[in-house]
């Protein structure tokens, strides 16, 4: 039923014929293919902070604490708690999490289908299924808001386009209630999708009468029921958070950090196409060859929304106002949301923060495909184009595969929450043996500190260890981030903590992270932790790269 509600428009009444047509069996193909493509080595690499800050705080809510009450956060907070009853029902580890997520990226991509078949056919609306698929591979988010962010946004824009047809008010209902939903879990795409399903909103009333009055009472109407479904479930949310956190916590954390410190501190800039950025450093020629390539598909959503601008332009020329919005309104809407999702690539410009304008492009893609396939020289450039696109992720998907299955060059954990997980055999070994240290000789209702070797400046720590470990962070920042951790204010907060906790184990990581070309490189010129953990704490043991400290005032003989 599932296959026969996607293949088919919900408006033909024609009966479905039981057996299965050609365009039903590519359709079951292409699905069992999506999944057993985002399995393929989902299991293979451990991310030790951007996974670890989702799953690591989905174990805090677990533990009864609350986001920016009781730890440092600049992101919404849905996915913590989503996370976390995934976890309880399901099984508290990695792989668990990473099925949840690879769920929810292959729902992207099915959703991705049905917006693309609105306006072409099942046969073109593959095209940006798949190439959600690959790229979802490529850039998967484990551990991470994002897929579900755009998930209820793009479910969202689907009930919004329902309306047009139907007409049903229940419809917009359910439109605020997904958009709601993608706040809770990225605040920022539930305001890019809010704003596009209300210009959405708009331009429907005003289709609906050529009275001014009669367009602003529909208008009214229409947001009134809208905005409903929003503030249904965000208004609640929001006044627990206030009421839990501080409306001036929820601003700092949310609003602010993100709009001023986040800049500064995280920004990468634009790739310069068929370069190789600097702070890669030395790369194989094949893996320069890769990059190259990749430079320049960070500009395909640009390339993308320009030829739509142009072929809007065009239209408008050749159909009267009210034919126009009629016709291509979905295209408008698409088009302006994907414009807005580059804002996350503005300002952190790599493919993950890319990933969420690219699907749209994507849909974009195939309206342009299906509108010039009949042309044997616009065929051989978008096979070009189509190759460009995939020859990256899957050359990637393939060498991850071949790593995982190297058992010369691959180390599968023997840690509890991380069984099934591999990663490179000499960072892994050092790993494994830091966490399992830790396990058999500190108490579980201890608190540890996962520090770095120095924090006059950072990029990240590697707060994987507390969730591995069980044993939880003695401060609110567990998560340390460039702008925040180098603050003096911040520092004496970590370090007043450190003291009332008693803490006795420090885990230093070494900052070899490769610098990259923002504030974050730039030392700060605030040594206060340093200092106290050089005046209080020493080195008892050594795995590779990750030193053990222990409290000198306790010293004693630890096995």
């Amino acid at each position: 039923m599932l296959f026969n509600c996607i293949i088919i428009d919900s408006n033909e009444k024609e009966m479905v014929n039981p057996k299965f047509d050609k365009n039903q069996k590519l359709l079951i193909l292409s699905m069992i293919f999506g999944i057993i493509y985002l399995f393929i080595a989902f299991n293979f690499e451990l991310n030790i902070y951007d996974e670890a800050i989702g799953i690591y705080g989905a174990q805090r809510v677990l533990n009864g604490e609350i986001p920016y009450r009781d730890f440092w956060t600049i992101y919404a907070p849905g996915y913590y708690y989503i996370l976390s009853v995934v976890l309880y029902l399901f099984g508290n580890c990695i792989v668990t999490e990473r099925i949840f997520s690879i769920l929810i990226m292959f729902l992207n991509s099915v959703i991705v289908y049905l917006i693309t078949k609105k306006f072409t056919n099942n046969k073109y609306a593959l095209i940006p299924y798949f190439l959600s698929i690959v790229w979802f591979g490529y850039s998967p988010f484990y551990g991470k808001a994002v897929p579900l962010a755009m998930l209820f946004g793009l479910i969202g824009f689907l009930f919004a386009k329902d309306f047009e047809k139907k007409s049903q008010l229940k419809v917009l209902f359910l439109a605020g209630l997904s958009t709601a939903l993608a706040t809770i879990f990225r605040h920022d795409f539930g305001f890019y999708f809010f704003v596009v399903i209300t210009f959405y909103i708009l331009i429907v009333s005003f289709s609906n009468s050529e009275l001014i009055l009669d367009r602003w009472k529909y208008l009214s109407k229409y947001f009134a029921i809208y905005l409903f479904g929003v503030l249904l479930v965000l208004l609640p949310v929001a006044l627990f958070f206030i009421k839990e956190a501080g409306i001036n916590e929820m601003y700092n954390l949310l609003i602010k950090i993100p709009s001023t410190i986040f800049p500064e501190y995280r920004a990468l800039p634009f790739p310069m196409p068929f370069t190789i950025p600097s702070y890669f450093g030395e790369v194989s020629k094949v893996k320069g060859l890769l990059i190259r390539i990749e430079t320049l598909i960070f500009y395909f959503p640009f390339l993308i929304y320009l030829l739509s601008l142009i072929k809007l332009f065009r239209w408008t020329k050749a159909d009267s106002y009210k034919i126009f919005l009629s016709k291509y309104s979905d295209f408008i809407y698409l088009l302006i949301l994907g414009i807005a999702l580059l804002n996350q690539s503005y300002i952190r410009s790599d493919r993950e923060h890319l990933l969420p304008s690219l699907l749209i492009s994507f849909i974009l893609f195939a309206k342009i495909i299906f509108e010039n396939w009949n042309n044997r020289k616009v065929k051989i450039v978008f096979g070009v184009i189509i190759a460009l696109l995939v020859i990256v992720p899957i050359t990637d998907k393939i060498n991850r595969t071949k790593k995982m299955l190297s058992s010369k060059a691959t180390l599968c954990f023997n840690i509890p929450k991380a069984e099934g997980i591999c990663d490179e055999k000499q960072w892994a070994t050092e790993f494994e043996q830091t966490v399992n240290y830790l396990r058999r000789n500190v108490d579980e209702n201890n608190k540890i500190l996962v520090a770095n070797y120095f924090h006059d400046k950072v990029l990240m720590n590697d707060l994987m260890i507390y969730y591995l470990s069980g044993r939880n962070s003695a401060t609110r920042y567990h998560e340390f981030h460039p702008g925040i951790t180098t603050r003096a204010d911040v520092q004496k907060e970590i370090i007043s903590e450190l003291r009332k906790w008693n803490v006795d184990f420090i885990v230093q990581c070494p900052n070899t992270e490769f610098p990259e070309p923002n504030k974050s490189r730039v030392s700060s010129r605030v040594f206060l932790l340093d200092s106290f953990i050089d005046s209080n704490y020493i080195q008892i043991n050594k795995f590779g790269g990750y030193k053990i400290l222990f409290k000198k005032s306790k010293l004693i003989r630890v096995n």
